[in-house]
């Protein structure tokens, strides 16, 4: 999970000595599962005046999931707490401050706190600069992930969906199965899926996408898109445009915890399959967003058997770490039928019972 915090000046210890105009702090693991990480943290200093000292106090915290049903929250326990004095101004190699500091592994959140603190008032001299600490002052200046209470977004469609909704029912006429649906629901990714029926023969699949929809109108639309066909699994691919939206990942991820109840209140043995937000190029600026999204849903149905995630980002990206450009149209959005067939390779195995050793 990485965090990236850059811009303006955020914070000026009195009186102007020292501004902190750059943070930027991650959680790196070099393995999955890894027994440990590092936090890494980097602070660029640019003094307004003579050389200036500080304290830097770092505390990296770890944040748990806690949700009754769509409400969420995070639990916070500071895992360590560390000093460092810096300095700031004439002589001072880029004004730059790295940390390293080694936490526990697998957390579900990431939480970095930065508070900084001047000492209390000292003046000396060294060559012609007159080192100068201001009156002690201690102020947090970041904090990433900070502990909120998290519900579903209100109950409403994002817009008229009557002509799409039209053609999905359309479809539902004429599907015709003992066996129950497999219900493939979600945005434009799942509407443009046309091969369905080819990619995955002999299974009762239903196409019910709605190109630019949110998790909340699936949730919305409940009993017109899954109460009607009784669906014994539901693929969802949905997130992607919450995010675009300005939706923050918790909110993403406190919509589809709503989406699952709702299913769940309905056909209690239904499994729900979400494939993770992909990693488009036209809204690569969003992947840490996305990233946490996908990870905090992740994490959720580790929780639930019924529940299941299915990696597909990793699995579109090239070995330079960028979206692998043959998975994309030229929009950069939306999938070629190369992205499809991957997609179908990754899903397949899901849906035909091969067992979780071999997925």
């Amino acid at each position: 999970l990485q965090y990236r915090v850059a811009g303006e000046p955020v914070w000026v210890s009195p009186p102007r000595q020292v501004t902190v105009g750059r943070v930027e702090a991650a959680v790196r693991q070099a393995e999955p599962r890894a027994e440990a990480a590092v936090l890494e943290v980097t602070l660029e200093l640019a003094g307004d005046g003579p050389l200036a000292g500080l304290d830097l106090q770092l505390d990296a915290v770890v944040s748990a999931l806690e949700w009754d049903r769509s409400t969420l929250s995070f639990a916070e326990t500071v895992r360590s707490s560390h000093r460092y004095h810096l300095l700031a101004g004439p002589g001072v190699e880029d004004g730059l401050a790295r940390v390293r500091i080694p936490v526990e592994s697998e957390p579900a959140l990431w939480r970095v706190e930065l508070s900084l603190a001047s000492e209390p008032t000292i003046s000396t001299q060294i060559g012609n600069n007159r080192i100068l600490f201001g009156p002690r002052t201690q102020e947090t200046i970041l904090t990433s992930g900070a502990p909120v209470p998290i519900a579903a977004s209100p109950l409403a469609p994002t817009r008229d969906w009557e002509s799409e909704l039209a053609l999905i029912e359309e479809r539902y006429a004429q599907f015709d199965s003992d066996e129950g649906a497999i219900l493939f629901i979600g945005s434009s990714s799942i509407r443009g899926w046309r091969t369905l029926q080819t990619d995955f023969p002999g299974l009762p699949v239903l196409n019910a996408g709605f190109g630019g929809s949110q998790i909340i109108d699936a949730v919305y639309f409940f009993d017109r898109l899954v109460r009607p066909v009784a669906p014994h699994t539901i693929v969802m691919y949905s997130g992607s445009n919450d995010i675009a939206a300005g939706k923050s990942p918790e909110q993403v991820f406190a919509d589809y915890v709503a989406f699952v109840d709702a299913v769940h209140a309905a056909f209690p043995k239904t499994r729900i399959l979400y494939i993770s937000i992909a990693p488009s190029p036209a809204r690569w600026s969003q992947r840490f967003n996305v990233q946490r999204a996908n990870r905090l849903i992740e994490l959720y149905t580790q929780t639930d058997d019924r529940l299941e995630f299915i990696d597909v980002y990793t699995h579109m990206l090239g070995e330079d770490g960028l979206p692998r450009p043959e998975l994309y149209i030229s929009d950069q959005l939306h999938m070629t039928p190369v992205g499809y067939a991957l997609w179908t390779d990754i899903v397949r195995p899901y849906l035909y019972g091969e067992p979780p050793a071999a997925r």
